[in-house]
């Protein structure tokens, strides 16, 4: 046993020593040999500056100066100025913690980076050991190798809970800042007030303020009708100044004006002297004139008295004519007369003949009524004559069965008495039949009498209808003869106004 565990260890060792060996050889051939430009390359963490925001004054920088500006200028209120102020503290304090964040995160990386290299070469390391070699030395480094690999996923675990509680450290740090901003309920009730009274004391300022606006505008309007009013006057003094200038160059003018009116006059006397000559050769001629239109006046009373003696006749001819116009008119009015009157006869006539019309209409309905109650009062007296018929045959029935019974009863002794009850029920059965019968009979006699009142009733229709349509024709050969007539008597009329025309005239 102790043997071969001696021989172990110094196959180890040797194993071991060969190793190291292999090792300072290919480090000392990696040393002497060039680089290789094939070897891998591995990413490196980029160096960024930045500019430390953190040490930047806020309050110095363009934006607040140019927000200062606004405000002085008045372009902003006050509120908007502070409130624009917030939101860029705000964004400033974010950017610097996004700026530390990527610094840390650009120094993780360089670190990361840095680790990835020395990890590479172990592994490349781990690569040149021989694939045979199966020691306890090996062991141990792969387990060493998976602990250390362990240990790196817990920091990477780690880092990345260490980044989420510095960025939820962040947040709470944001959200505490904007809870001290947050105005609290006492500040905000004394704004309040503040602001309540400054409103009052500009509603007042803005009543004073219109007070005084109304007075300006109150004089203004005086002052204004004052101007009006004196311009209106200035107006009537430069108009009247106008008059005045007019009436001046009217009678500077009148001398000239004068001498032109004389040269006028002597003018018109010289027009008028020559039409006076001229009046006087027309005077002669109008006295030839009025001696000739003196015999042409003889001449037309002459010609006057022809023509009125013309027209005395032409008028006794007009009224012989306008007699004769008035006795035709007379006639036409009579005729006109006889016409109406003919025309209400006329319109009573028909409508008498309207009324007799509609009196047939209606008997003839009465008439088609009746008649179809006759066929069927008829067709109810057949169906009893057919049932009087049938109870006649079965009152025979009866008798033949009444006497066959009889003959029976009398054949069979007359000492049993089922036969003398069967004689009772055979009696009481005929006095049935009997009963029915009279019942029957007086039935079909109440329907005779019925159906005789009908038809009575129905000849009456008859002889009414007769009567009516004698009466109409007897109106129509009256009307017929009227107006035959009326125009027998208007043609002798009219006859003996001819007759006594030409007697007139």
């Amino acid at each position: 046993m102790n043997g071969s565990e001696e021989e172990k260890l110094s196959s180890s060792s040797e194993s071991e020593g060969e190793y190291d060996a292999d090792a300072e050889e290919a480090e000392g051939e990696s040393g002497s040999e060039p680089e290789n430009p094939e070897d891998r390359v591995y990413a490196m963490a980029p160096t960024v500056n930045i500019q430390d925001e953190s040490a930047v004054d806020v309050e110095s920088c363009p934006a607040f100066v140019y927000l200062n500006e606004l405000f002085y200028e008045g372009k902003i209120p006050g509120t908007r100025l502070a409130e624009l102020k917030a939101k860029y503290v705000l964004l400033h304090d974010t950017l610097v913690s996004l700026q530390e964040s990527e610094i840390q995160l650009l120094q993780d990386a360089k670190r990361f980076s840095v680790k990835l290299e020395e990890q590479q070469q172990e592994l490349e390391k781990a690569e040149e050991f021989p694939e045979g070699a199966t020691s306890e030395v090996s062991k141990l480094r792969q387990q060493y190798l998976r602990y250390f690999n362990e240990y790196n996923a817990i920091q990477e675990r780690e880092f990345e809970i260490q980044y989420r509680l510095t960025s939820l450290l962040e947040d709470k740090k944001l959200i505490e800042k904007d809870y001290r901003r947050i105005p609290k309920a006492s500040d905000a009730d004394k704004r309040i007030k503040a602001l309540r009274d400054s409103c009052e004391d500009l509603r007042k300022e803005t009543t004073q303020r219109r007070l005084e606006i109304k007075n300006l505008k109150d004089d203004l309007f005086i002052r204004h009708k004052r101007l009006t009013k004196e311009h209106k006057e200035l107006e009537e003094l430069f108009r009247k100044q106008e008059e005045l200038k007019d009436e001046l160059v009217r009678l500077q003018a009148i001398p000239i004006q004068l001498g032109k009116d004389m040269e006028k006059i002597s003018r018109r006397m010289q027009d008028i002297e020559k039409k006076k000559i001229a009046l006087r050769e027309e005077a002669q001629e109008l006295v030839d004139t009025s001696k000739k239109l003196e015999t042409k006046c003889t001449e037309t009373t002459m010609e006057k008295e022809d023509t009125i003696k013309e027209v005395e006749g032409k008028k006794a001819l007009l009224e012989s004519k306008e007699r004769e116009f008035n006795t035709q008119t007379k006639v036409h009015e009579m005729n006109k007369e006889n016409e109406g009157t003919a025309i209400s006869e006329r319109g009573q006539l028909e409508m008498s003949f309207r009324n007799v019309s509609n009196l047939k209409q209606k008997l003839h309905d009465n008439l088609s009524r009746m008649q179809r109650e006759k066929e069927k009062d008829l067709r109810t007296f057949k169906k009893m004559e057919m049932q009087l018929k049938i109870a006649q045959e079965s009152l025979i029935q009866v008798q033949a069965r009444h006497e066959r019974m009889r003959l029976e009863i009398d054949s069979v002794p007359k000492e049993d008495g089922a036969i003398l009850e069967r004689r009772r029920e055979l009696q009481r059965e005929v006095e049935i039949a009997k009963r029915n019968l009279t019942q029957e009979k007086a039935s079909t006699e109440s329907e005779v009498r019925l159906l005789e009142q009908c038809i009575a009733e129905e000849e009456q229709v008859v002889g009414a209808q007769e009567h009516y349509r004698e009466e109409l024709n007897n109106l129509i050969r009256m009307t017929q003869l009227k107006a035959d007539e009326r125009e027998q008597k208007s043609k002798d009329f009219l006859k003996a106004q001819v007759r006594k025309l030409p007697t007139g005239i």
